[in-house]
């Protein structure tokens, strides 16, 4: 166990939406849980995601810097993370959709994460009374192991 592991569990919860949001699609894609722990204490040793080890209020703490990477290290698989305006819908299957909100007040703006099937921080002023600005495009490079298998095209059967 590492000293702190409260502390980022903390900060985890009020900050980490977007983490949470990816490891969201991490397990859809794989179709069950991953090690929440430790997928993020890895990614955090190997730069994906940046945290503050001797300052878990550091507001730049769970800033995903790598998020393609984080989810080839939860899924094994190569990932884009395409950054693409709000209101984006997935158009076709192992499209996964991550939103980002916004809402300002008269001194700070408040960002938050979250998928239209998956809430991290329920009841949250930023996205209940904010302003969706932009959208997360998740793509892995081989499609899920537990998608539906496509039809087979007439013809070729």
């Amino acid at each position: 166990m590492k000293d702190g592991i409260q502390n980022l569990i903390y900060s985890l919860g009020g900050e980490g939406c977007y983490t949470l949001c990816l490891l969201d699609v991490a397990e859809e894609y794989l179709g069950h849980s991953v090690n929440i722990l430790d997928v993020v204490i890895r990614a955090i040793n190997k730069g994906y995601i940046y945290y503050d080890w001797s300052n878990w209020k550091n507001s730049q703490n769970f800033y995903v810097e790598k998020p393609a990477m984080f989810l080839k290290l939860a899924t094994g698989v190569d990932w884009m993370v395409l950054h693409e305006n709000a209101g984006r819908l997935p158009n076709g299957k192992n499209q996964y959709i991550i939103r980002r909100y916004e809402r300002t007040n008269t001194t700070k703006t408040y960002s938050h994460f979250s998928r239209d099937t998956f809430q991290p921080y329920l009841n949250n002023g930023t996205e209940k009374y904010g302003t969706e600005v932009s959208t997360r495009l998740c793509v892995p490079s081989v499609p899920s192991p537990c998608a539906p298998a496509l039809p087979a095209l007439e013809g070729t059967k």
